[in-house]
């Protein structure tokens, strides 16, 4: 659960969480069980979407013309805001991609999903999101913006003509109305 190498890495992680108050033997179960304090919940910052705080997921359409958009565009902008954002075709993996990306989708605080392309999944991916009570940022490349779908039309998309300009916007976006993580250090 806890990735550790051996049972001398797990007892300083949890003497450690136990040293923060983040970490407590549960007294009433005997052995090594443990409970998370009022204290580390907090500082786990829980979001109302049951998100990850600090994490993000992007869907769009995994074409070789949309790497510059992820890579230079929505990586930067998202990390800029000090947020991690995940990608589900970048992450390897040995489980069927859609699992992999329901599961990412639930893991997320918010999700950034760009419609260029036109992509029926990016549409479900998205709709699954907003389902689940996350926040969902939209954007699309100038040249698709007439082509989107008349039932998402009313949702405000950013409407991107470069690269450049895709993580200005996104950036500012995102700090507008979701802020800026900042993970707890106390």
């Amino acid at each position: 659960m806890i990735d550790a190498a051996n049972k001398k890495e797990v007892d300083f992680l949890i003497g450690t969480l136990g040293e923060q108050g983040l970490l407590v033997q549960n007294e009433q179960i005997t052995g090594r069980h443990y409970r998370i304090t009022a204290r580390g919940w907090n500082y786990l910052r829980p979001v109302d979407s049951g998100g990850i705080a600090g994490t993000a997921f992007a869907a769009m359409w995994f074409d070789p013309q949309m790497d510059a958009p992820y890579l230079q565009g929505i990586v930067p902008a998202i990390e800029s805001c000090g947020f991690t954002v995940n990608r589900v075709d970048r992450t390897p993996h040995n489980d069927q991609i859609t699992d992999r990306i329901m599961a990412g989708i639930r893991s997320a605080q918010f999700v950034v999903a760009d419609f260029t392309g036109q992509r029926p999944s990016v549409y479900y991916e998205a709709g699954f999101a907003q389902g689940l009570g996350k926040t969902v940022v939209r954007t699309c490349r100038d040249t698709d913006f007439g082509d989107l779908h008349f039932d998402t039309r009313q949702y405000l998309h950013i409407k991107w003509s470069t690269v450049e300009h895709l993580r200005s916007a996104l950036e500012d976006h995102v700090r507008a109305t979701i802020g800026s993580w900042i993970p707890r250090r106390d």
